[in-house]
């Protein structure tokens, strides 16, 4: 494991830090997600990254809709620098194609899922339930981890 001891905010240290380790490591390729870890592109392709590929996986929570003129620019400007996009959802996939201009040749479509051959209801039912101080019987347990905010509407 390696950190880059990143500060809050923008952070050319940081880039220069991911520059270096990315020359050294010497990867495969670079898998990157949300929009704001996408400007660690350009020290990937300097350092000589053979592939680029960007999750486009939901909106930075101060342009939730995508229309911040300036951050669409900035994402243009990364644009020659990755080889592919993977967009969680239809409406991602429409932003890169429409608001970033990315040819849809270099957008694939991977939906968050579900494995519903190893996740599926119980074939028999038991009534006694771990943790019975919330769950009795004739209830079940459901449990998400996630993270509650405007920004996952999307």
């Amino acid at each position: 494991m390696f950190a880059l001891n990143k500060p809050p905010g923008n952070s050319p240290a940081t880039l220069v830090r991911l520059w270096r380790l990315l020359r050294r490591l010497r990867p495969e390729y670079r898998p990157y997600a949300q929009p704001r870890r996408a400007r660690a592109v350009l020290p990937a392709a300097l350092a000589g990254v053979p592939v680029r590929i960007h999750g486009e996986h939901g909106r930075d929570v101060d342009d939730l809709d995508g229309t911040n003129t300036r951050r669409q620019i900035v994402r243009r400007l990364y644009k020659p620098f990755v080889h592919q996009y993977i967009a969680l959802s239809q409406d991602l996939a429409s932003y890169l194609r429409h608001k970033i201009r990315v040819p849809t040749s270099r957008i694939a479509q991977i939906y968050n899922g579900v494995d519903s051959e190893q996740f599926h209801p119980a074939q028999e039912r038991r009534d006694s339930v771990p943790h019975a101080d919330f769950a009795g019987p004739g209830h079940f347990v459901i449990g998400s981890v996630g993270r509650m905010q405007d920004v996952k509407d999307r």
